[in-house]
């Protein structure tokens, strides 16, 4: 009995370090994907922001404004908005490159709890009936 709960035990350790390993991957993968959407829409924003831009200076031009403080300020608002939408960006991922780095520690964690909970049972198989046993077994 305390051979197969050993063997048990080992089969234990090692699907829960796979499991741990996986997860991590998973992690990873998803932050991947984190940073491509924030790249993508750091790239809408400002390609965005272009057009608005030049749809300001086109209309300030067409009214004989376009040096003004008006043209100037609307084209300071649009810059800023993007800066805004950057800002958030980066701050969101962030907090997903945290999150990760989180759920990797508690799979770590996890796996270990199990590794020590495997050791800790198949220290209470050894008992002396068990041990006797065993030595009659090996010679």
């Amino acid at each position: 009995m305390a051979v197969v709960s050993a063997i048990a035990a080992v089969f234990s350790v090692v699907r829960q370090r796979k499991a741990g390993k996986e997860q991590r991957r998973q992690n990873e993968i998803q932050n991947r994907i984190a940073a491509t959407k924030r790249v993508r829409n750091i790239r809408r924003s400002i390609a965005q922001a272009r057009i608005a831009r030049a749809q300001v200076e086109s209309a300030g031009f067409q009214l004989g404004v376009s040096g003004s403080t008006a043209v100037q300020g609307a084209v300071a608002g649009i810059t800023s908005d993007v800066g805004g939408v950057i800002g958030a960006a980066n701050q969101q991922f962030t907090g997903q490159q945290a999150i990760v780095a989180s759920q990797n520690r508690v799979s770590q964690f996890q796996q270990q709890a199990a590794t020590f909970g495997a050791i800790s049972n198949l220290a209470g198989q050894f008992n002396d009936q068990n041990i006797a046993a065993i030595s009659d077994l090996t010679g």
